[in-house]
């Protein structure tokens, strides 16, 4: 039915208004790759933001902006020890070395 419509000029308004919608989208993704770039946010964040409306959208943007300032400044994650030696391959020498140093001596 919809191609009979299509073929003979006429469009249903609820055909109109579901491809203004479609535009409306497409139109707020590109604003969004823009400005992800143009905040220095990774494109990935695109795919968590609301794009119902410029509004919702510019309000998603700004909570990515903040969550991604919090996570640089956050402390980095705590370094794991070094591994402990094996003192079964050491020298003599090489585990004396290593005694005087933990002593002080």
């Amino acid at each position: 039915m919809e191609n009979s419509n299509a073929q003979e000029g006429t469009v249903t308004p609820e055909e109109l208004a579901r491809r203004e919608q479609a535009v409306a989208l497409r139109e707020r993704r590109m604003k969004a790759a823009e400005l992800l770039k143009e905040h220095h946010l990774p494109l990935q964040v695109g795919d968590a933001l609301m794009y119902d409306s410029d509004e919702a959208l510019a309000q998603s943007i700004e909570l990515a902006k903040t969550v991604m300032a919090h996570a640089k400044s956050a402390p980095e994650t705590p370094k794991a020890p070094a591994p402990a030696v094996d003192r079964r391959q050491m020298t003599y020498t090489e585990r004396a070395a290593m005694y005087r140093n933990q002593t002080g001596n």
